[in-house]
Protein backbone atom coordinates (compact mmCIF):
# COMPACT_ATOMS: atom_id res chain seq x y z
CA UNK A 1 0.00 0.00 0.00
CA UNK A 2 1.27 3.46 -0.67
CA UNK A 3 1.72 5.56 2.23
CA UNK A 4 1.86 9.42 1.86
CA UNK A 5 4.08 11.14 4.61
CA UNK A 6 3.19 14.73 4.91
CA UNK A 7 4.63 16.81 8.08
CA UNK A 8 6.37 13.89 9.49
CA UNK A 9 3.40 12.01 10.11
CA UNK A 10 1.28 9.66 8.73
CA UNK A 11 -2.40 11.38 7.16
CA UNK A 12 -5.61 8.72 7.26
CA UNK A 13 -8.10 8.98 4.85
CA UNK A 14 -10.71 10.02 7.06
CA UNK A 15 -10.34 12.32 9.94
CA UNK A 16 -12.26 12.26 13.16
CA UNK A 17 -13.11 15.50 14.63
CA UNK A 18 -14.93 15.37 17.99
CA UNK A 19 -17.63 17.84 17.97
CA UNK A 20 -16.58 20.05 21.26
CA UNK A 21 -14.49 22.93 21.19
CA UNK A 22 -14.95 23.55 17.20
CA UNK A 23 -15.21 27.71 18.09
CA UNK A 24 -17.83 29.34 15.65
CA UNK A 25 -18.26 26.58 12.78
CA UNK A 26 -21.75 25.81 12.64
CA UNK A 27 -20.75 21.97 12.43
CA UNK A 28 -22.38 19.17 14.10
CA UNK A 29 -22.13 15.33 14.56
CA UNK A 30 -22.31 13.37 11.24
CA UNK A 31 -21.09 16.70 9.52
CA UNK A 32 -18.61 15.57 6.49
CA UNK A 33 -16.50 18.34 5.34
CA UNK A 34 -15.05 18.49 1.73
CA UNK A 35 -12.98 20.65 -0.50
CA UNK A 36 -16.70 21.92 -1.39
CA UNK A 37 -18.04 23.09 1.59
CA UNK A 38 -14.39 24.40 3.82
CA UNK A 39 -14.93 27.42 3.41
CA UNK A 40 -17.52 27.79 5.87
CA UNK A 41 -15.56 25.84 8.22
CA UNK A 42 -12.57 27.70 7.71
CA UNK A 43 -12.16 28.87 11.29
CA UNK A 44 -11.64 25.81 12.92
CA UNK A 45 -9.33 24.69 9.94
CA UNK A 46 -5.66 25.21 10.32
CA UNK A 47 -3.74 26.00 7.15
CA UNK A 48 -2.97 22.31 6.89
CA UNK A 49 -5.83 20.40 6.85
CA UNK A 50 -7.58 23.14 4.27
CA UNK A 51 -4.22 21.99 2.26
CA UNK A 52 -4.91 18.20 2.65
CA UNK A 53 -9.34 19.31 2.35
CA UNK A 54 -8.32 20.23 -1.32
CA UNK A 55 -6.11 17.71 -2.30
CA UNK A 56 -9.31 15.48 -1.69
CA UNK A 57 -9.16 14.38 2.14
CA UNK A 58 -12.47 13.95 4.18
CA UNK A 59 -13.53 14.66 7.46
CA UNK A 60 -16.47 13.52 9.50
CA UNK A 61 -17.60 15.09 12.27
CA UNK A 62 -17.85 13.06 15.45
CA UNK A 63 -18.86 13.36 19.21
CA UNK A 64 -16.16 13.47 21.19
CA UNK A 65 -15.21 10.03 22.34
CA UNK A 66 -12.91 9.79 25.55
CA UNK A 67 -10.86 6.39 26.18
CA UNK A 68 -8.18 6.29 29.36
CA UNK A 69 -4.82 4.20 27.13
CA UNK A 70 -2.92 2.57 29.90
CA UNK A 71 0.40 2.63 29.53
CA UNK A 72 2.15 -1.15 28.53
CA UNK A 73 2.89 -3.16 32.10
CA UNK A 74 6.32 -2.88 31.12
CA UNK A 75 6.64 0.35 30.31
CA UNK A 76 4.40 1.19 33.89
CA UNK A 77 6.83 -0.79 36.18
CA UNK A 78 9.74 0.67 34.64
CA UNK A 79 8.40 4.68 35.51
CA UNK A 80 8.18 3.05 39.31
CA UNK A 81 11.52 1.98 39.04
CA UNK A 82 13.38 4.19 37.74
CA UNK A 83 11.40 7.81 37.53
CA UNK A 84 12.79 8.67 41.32
CA UNK A 85 16.17 8.41 40.39
CA UNK A 86 15.99 10.90 37.17
CA UNK A 87 17.22 14.67 37.35
CA UNK A 88 16.93 17.44 35.24
CA UNK A 89 19.59 20.43 34.89
CA UNK A 90 19.09 23.70 35.75
CA UNK A 91 18.18 24.76 32.51
CA UNK A 92 16.21 21.73 31.70
CA UNK A 93 18.72 21.13 28.17
CA UNK A 94 19.21 17.63 29.61
CA UNK A 95 18.37 14.99 32.05
CA UNK A 96 20.22 12.38 34.08
CA UNK A 97 20.40 8.91 35.35
CA UNK A 98 17.56 8.05 33.16
CA UNK A 99 17.43 4.16 32.51
CA UNK A 100 13.47 3.17 30.87
CA UNK A 101 10.10 4.33 31.19
CA UNK A 102 8.60 7.94 31.85
CA UNK A 103 10.84 10.36 33.98
CA UNK A 104 8.65 12.68 35.11
CA UNK A 105 5.58 11.01 35.98
CA UNK A 106 4.26 13.52 37.97
CA UNK A 107 4.96 17.33 36.98
CA UNK A 108 4.21 20.40 39.21
CA UNK A 109 2.40 22.90 36.86
CA UNK A 110 4.49 25.52 38.98
CA UNK A 111 7.37 24.20 38.71
CA UNK A 112 9.69 26.30 36.13
CA UNK A 113 10.56 23.48 34.70
CA UNK A 114 7.76 21.96 33.87
CA UNK A 115 7.72 22.56 30.63
CA UNK A 116 11.16 21.07 29.93
CA UNK A 117 9.77 18.29 31.94
CA UNK A 118 6.61 17.58 29.85
CA UNK A 119 8.56 17.95 26.39
CA UNK A 120 11.69 14.97 27.92
CA UNK A 121 8.42 12.65 28.72
CA UNK A 122 7.26 13.42 25.27
CA UNK A 123 10.76 12.11 24.29
CA UNK A 124 10.68 9.49 26.51
CA UNK A 125 6.75 8.17 25.56
CA UNK A 126 5.79 4.42 25.16
CA UNK A 127 5.59 4.29 21.31
CA UNK A 128 8.69 3.82 20.76
CA UNK A 129 9.92 0.70 22.80
CA UNK A 130 12.83 -1.70 22.12
CA UNK A 131 12.26 -1.17 17.77
CA UNK A 132 10.24 -0.06 15.33
CA UNK A 133 9.49 0.24 11.34
CA UNK A 134 7.78 0.53 8.69
CA UNK A 135 7.54 1.34 4.83
CA UNK A 136 7.43 4.90 4.27
CA UNK A 137 6.61 7.51 1.27
CA UNK A 138 7.53 11.27 1.65
CA UNK A 139 6.35 13.96 -0.77
CA UNK A 140 7.89 17.29 -0.89
CA UNK A 141 4.47 19.96 -1.92
CA UNK A 142 5.23 23.31 -2.29
CA UNK A 143 2.40 26.00 -1.67
CA UNK A 144 0.71 25.41 -4.62
CA UNK A 145 -0.01 22.10 -3.49
CA UNK A 146 2.19 20.56 -6.51
CA UNK A 147 4.49 17.59 -5.94
CA UNK A 148 7.87 18.58 -5.77
CA UNK A 149 9.90 15.29 -5.15
CA UNK A 150 9.27 11.99 -3.97
CA UNK A 151 11.42 9.62 -1.37
CA UNK A 152 10.38 6.22 -0.95
CA UNK A 153 11.76 3.19 0.64
CA UNK A 154 10.14 -0.25 2.19
CA UNK A 155 12.72 0.21 5.17
CA UNK A 156 12.88 2.44 8.02
CA UNK A 157 13.79 1.08 11.77
CA UNK A 158 14.76 2.66 14.75
CA UNK A 159 16.11 1.04 17.46
CA UNK A 160 16.17 2.30 20.89
CA UNK A 161 19.31 2.17 22.69
CA UNK A 162 17.67 3.53 26.50
CA UNK A 163 14.28 2.53 28.04
CA UNK A 164 14.36 -0.91 26.23
CA UNK A 165 11.48 -3.39 27.78
CA UNK A 166 11.41 -6.62 25.99
CA UNK A 167 14.44 -7.73 23.79
CA UNK A 168 17.98 -8.27 25.09
CA UNK A 169 19.97 -6.46 25.81
CA UNK A 170 17.66 -4.78 28.16
CA UNK A 171 17.11 -1.99 29.72
CA UNK A 172 19.90 0.16 28.39
CA UNK A 173 22.39 -0.70 25.51
CA UNK A 174 25.68 0.40 27.37
CA UNK A 175 27.54 2.82 24.62
CA UNK A 176 29.47 6.01 25.56
CA UNK A 177 28.43 8.11 25.03
CA UNK A 178 25.04 7.50 25.69
CA UNK A 179 22.60 6.92 22.54
CA UNK A 180 19.07 7.52 22.62
CA UNK A 181 18.10 5.29 19.15
CA UNK A 182 19.59 4.83 16.16
CA UNK A 183 17.49 4.67 13.01
CA UNK A 184 17.93 3.57 9.45
CA UNK A 185 16.07 5.17 6.75
CA UNK A 186 16.36 3.82 2.88
CA UNK A 187 18.06 1.98 0.95
CA UNK A 188 15.97 4.52 -1.65
CA UNK A 189 13.51 3.50 -4.50
CA UNK A 190 12.45 6.62 -5.65
CA UNK A 191 13.74 8.65 -6.81
CA UNK A 192 15.82 7.22 -9.55
CA UNK A 193 18.68 9.49 -9.16
CA UNK A 194 18.40 8.46 -5.45
CA UNK A 195 17.78 5.12 -6.01
CA UNK A 196 19.65 2.52 -3.75
CA UNK A 197 20.96 5.56 -1.11
CA UNK A 198 20.41 5.54 2.44
CA UNK A 199 20.95 7.33 6.04
CA UNK A 200 21.50 5.83 9.56
CA UNK A 201 21.52 8.01 12.38
CA UNK A 202 22.27 8.14 16.05
CA UNK A 203 20.86 10.49 18.20
CA UNK A 204 22.80 10.80 21.45
CA UNK A 205 21.42 11.42 24.93
CA UNK A 206 22.98 14.34 25.62
CA UNK A 207 21.85 17.45 23.88
CA UNK A 208 25.95 18.42 24.15
CA UNK A 209 26.65 15.63 21.24
CA UNK A 210 25.44 15.94 18.12
CA UNK A 211 23.61 13.53 15.86
CA UNK A 212 26.36 11.08 13.84
CA UNK A 213 25.01 10.95 10.33
CA UNK A 214 26.22 8.29 7.82
CA UNK A 215 24.75 8.41 3.90
CA UNK A 216 25.25 6.06 1.46
CA UNK A 217 24.96 7.28 -2.29
CA UNK A 218 26.55 4.31 -4.48
CA UNK A 219 26.90 6.63 -7.27
CA UNK A 220 30.49 7.75 -5.62
CA UNK A 221 31.89 4.07 -5.87
CA UNK A 222 34.47 4.91 -3.54
CA UNK A 223 34.88 5.06 0.12
CA UNK A 224 35.18 8.57 2.06
CA UNK A 225 34.91 9.66 5.51
CA UNK A 226 32.91 12.41 4.69
CA UNK A 227 31.47 15.29 1.99
CA UNK A 228 34.87 17.69 2.48
CA UNK A 229 38.16 16.82 3.86
CA UNK A 230 37.29 17.41 7.45
CA UNK A 231 33.81 16.38 9.36
CA UNK A 232 31.43 18.93 8.63
CA UNK A 233 28.32 19.94 10.97
CA UNK A 234 24.78 21.10 9.68
CA UNK A 235 22.58 22.43 12.14
CA UNK A 236 24.21 20.47 15.29
CA UNK A 237 24.79 17.58 13.45
CA UNK A 238 28.00 15.67 12.01
CA UNK A 239 28.01 14.09 8.69
CA UNK A 240 29.67 11.68 7.02
CA UNK A 241 29.18 9.97 3.17
CA UNK A 242 30.05 6.38 2.68
CA UNK A 243 29.99 3.94 -0.22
Amino acid sequence: MRRRVWLGGFVAAVLVIGAAGLGQADVKPGDVITKDNMAANEDVLSPTVQFMLKQGMTIKVADPVYTKIEWPKAYKEATEKYSGQVKISDTGGDIYNYVAGMPFPNVDANDPLAGFKAMWNMEHKPIYIDNIGTEWIAELVDNKGAVERTFGSSFWRRMMWTGRMYTDPKPVIANNPAIRFSEQWGPLFIPNDLKGSGVLNFRYMSPDVPDDTYMYLPELRRVRLSAFPTAVTLSGARTSILT
